[in-house]
C-alpha cells in the first residue's frame, strides 16, 4: 500500500488512517477488535471479528478467519487505539502477514464518519461501573474513616490502589468482578 506510516519506535506496527483502514478492508484486509466480548456487544465497525487481548495466540488468528486469507493484511483495534498500541509488539506476533494498528480506535472510525453496528442496551459499561463504585468506596471508607474508625481508610487504599491500576495497565480488578454479574454478561447464541 502507497504511503503507509512507518512504524513508531514505540510500537511495532505502523498506523493507518480509518479512512485508509477502511480502504484496506474493502481489498479484503481482516479487522480484529481485541476489545471484550461486553464492549464489543454494545458497539464494533461491522465484519470486525472479536478477538480479545489475551483470548488468543499467534496460532489463533489466522486460522479462524473465515473472510481473511493467511495472507491478507490483518488490523487490530480497540476502542481508543490505546490498548493496541500498548500491545503491539505481542499483536504482531499475532499473524504471518501484514499488521496494522487502526488510529484512534473505534471513536476514531466514528469521528471519520464511518459506520459502526451499535446495540440498544443503555447498560453502563462494567469499566465505568467499577469507577462508580471505585469513587463511591472511596468517599464511603473516607469519611467511615474520620468519624468511626481509621480502619475504614484501608478500604479507601484498596479502592484507590484499583484505579491507579487499571489506569496504569487497562485493567480493573473491581471492573472484572462486575463483568461476571448477570446483568453484565452478553447474552449467547
Amino acid at each position: 500500500m502507497t504511503g503507509e506510516p512507518a512504524p513508531s519506535p514505540a510500537a511495532s506496527l505502523p498506523t493507518l488512517s480509518p479512512q485508509e483502514a477502511q480502504r484496506l478492508i474493502q481489498r479484503g484486509a481482516w479487522l480484529v477488535d481485541i476489545r471484550s466480548p461486553e464492549e464489543f456487544s454494545r458497539s464494533h465497525i461491522a465484519g470486525a471479528e472479536n478477538h480479545p487481548l489475551g483470548s488468543a495466540g499467534p496460532n489463533d488468528l489466522p486460522a479462524s478467519s473465515t473472510a481473511a486469507g493467511d495472507n491478507a493484511a490483518v488490523i487490530f483495534m480497540c476502542r481508543t487505539g490505546r490498548r493496541s498500541a500498548a500491545s503491539a509488539s505481542d499483536l504482531r506476533r499475532w499473524c504471518r502477514s501484514e499488521a496494522y494498528l487502526l488510529e484512534g480506535g473505534l471513536e476514531g472510525w466514528r469521528k471519520a464518519g464511518l459506520p459502526t453496528s451499535e446495540s440498544a442496551s443503555d447498560q453502563i459499561p462494567p469499566d465505568r461501573q467499577a469507577q462508580i463504585l471505585a469513587g463511591s468506596l472511596i468517599l464511603f471508607a473516607l469519611v467511615f474513616g474520620v468519624v468511626q474508625s481509621p480502619w475504614w481508610l484501608l478500604l479507601a487504599a484498596l479502592a484507590a490502589a484499583d484505579v491507579t491500576y487499571a489506569g496504569a495497565t487497562g485493567r480493573s480488578l473491581i471492573a472484572r468482578a462486575l463483568a461476571r454479574l448477570p446483568w453484565n454478561r452478553s447474552p449467547r447464541g
